[in-house]
C-alpha cells in the first residue's frame, strides 16, 4: 500500500519522465532515487534516495543489484536535505561526513547519502529558502527548546527517519555499514543530523513531512506557507518546452 495524503497521491517509483523532470528541477542527473511524491501535478515534489549510493560501478557488493524498494515500507506507522532546486537554492550534493566515503574491493565508491528525503518541487524549494534566509531554522530550534510536547513528537521523527533509512539497506549493505561504522547511515535522525536538538534544513523537515507525515518541524513549515504547489504548473513548461 503506498502512502497517501489528500490532493498528493501516493509516493511510487520513478518514471522515465519523472527522472528528467528531476535533472531539471536539481540541474544535475539524479542519483539513486527510489520514489517520488508528486505534487497536485503530478510532477516530483519530493524524491526518496537510496542511502549508500554506488559510484564509478554498477555492481553492489555481492555482484547483486540493489534490491528494489517495496512502496509499503514507506507506510510504517512506526516509522531529505531539502533537495537544491534551480534557482536560488542550487548547488551539489552536500559531501558525506569526513572518513566516510570508503572504496569498495578497489572497484567502487560507496557514497553515504544520509538525507534519504530531498524537496525537488522549485516552487517549494524557493518558497522554503526564504523561511530560512529569515532565520526560520533558528526560530525552530528555539521552539523545540520551549515546546516539549514538540520536541516528543521531533524525536520520533528523528527515530521514524533513521528506521527508513536502515530499510532501505540489504542485509548485506546494513552489515558493511556497521563493519564500517559509518555513524551518519546508522544513528543520525532527519538530514543526517546527530543532535536531535538540531533542525539544520527546513526543505529536509518539510521533504519529510510531506512523505510520510511524520515530521512536526516540517508540518509547522507547511502551514507558514502560502501554498504547498505552484500556481503556473512550471515543470510542465520544462516538458512542454515553453
Amino acid at each position: 500500500m503506498g502512502l497517501s495524503r489528500p490532493n498528493f497521491g501516493p509516493m511510487r517509483p520513478p518514471t522515465e519522465e519523472d527522472l528528467r523532470v528531476i535533472a531539471w528541477q536539481l540541474g544535475r542527473s539524479p542519483r539513486g532515487v527510489l520514489a517520488v511524491k508528486p505534487c497536485p501535478y503530478g510532477f516530483p515534489q519530493v524524491i526518496l534516495n537510496t542511502p549508500l549510493l554506488r559510484l564509478a560501478s554498477p555492481a553492489s557488493l555481492s555482484g547483486s543489484p540493489v534490491r528494489d524498494l517495496k512502496i509499503h515500507d514507506l507506510s510504517s506507522p512506526t516509522g531529505a536535505s531539502g533537495s537544491q532546486g534551480p534557482s536560488s537554492f542550487s548547488g551539489p550534493l552536500p559531501p558525506p561526513p569526513e572518513g566516510e566515503r570508503v572504496r569498495v574491493r578497489g572497484k567502487e565508491t560507496l557514497e553515504p547519502m544520509p538525507t534519504i528525503f530531498w524537496l525537488t518541487c522549485p516552487f517549494l524549494v524557493e518558497e522554503v529558502s526564504k523561511l530560512e534566509s529569515a532565520g526560520g531554522v533558528k526560530r525552530y530550534e528555539r521552539l523545540l527548546e520551549t515546546d516539549a510536547g514538540l520536541f516528543e513528537e521531533y524525536l520520533a521523527a528523528h527515530r521514524a527517519y533513521r528506521e527508513m533509512r536502515l530499510s532501505l539497506l540489504s542485509p548485506e549493505e546494513l552489515e558493511y555499514a556497521k563493519g564500517k561504522g559509518l555513524r551518519s547511515i546508522l544513528d543520525s535522525g532527519v538530514a543526517g543530523l546527530m543532535n536531535p536538538k538540531r533542525v539544520k534544513c527546513l526543505h529536509a523537515q518539510l521533504a519529510h513531512f510531506l512523505a510520510t507525515d511524520q515530521n512536526p518541524v516540517g508540518r509547522l513549515v507547511a502551514q507558514e506557507l502560502s501554498a504547498l504547489a505552484c500556481p503556473d504548473q512550471r515543470c510542465a513548461l520544462f516538458i512542454t518546452g515553453a
